[in-house]
């Protein structure tokens, strides 16, 4: 986990003015934080996850906004008002 000082300098590193990289503290390489990021999160498993909770939330949405409640909370229709 990336101390607080070395978050900072990610943040600065990501900035529009921002070089894009930061400086390993063990070897004093160069790290491109875009393709570290890119490598955690551009892959086929995340985006399926992204898909699948993106359809899951408008289901829901779509629900309540039929006057339908989440299955799982145990009610079939929202009280009427």
């Amino acid at each position: 986990m990336p101390s607080a000082g070395d978050r900072a300098k990610i943040a600065k590193a990501l900035t529009p003015g921002g070089k894009g990289r930061v400086f390993s503290p063990d070897c004093g390489k160069p790290i491109l934080v875009r393709a570290v990021i890119g490598e955690k999160f551009d892959s086929p498993a995340v985006e399926e996850q992204v898909r699948e909770m993106q359809s899951e939330g408008q289901a829901v949405i779509d629900n309540e906004r039929r006057g339908w409640r989440n299955p799982l909370d145990g009610r079939e229709r929202l009280p009427e008002t």
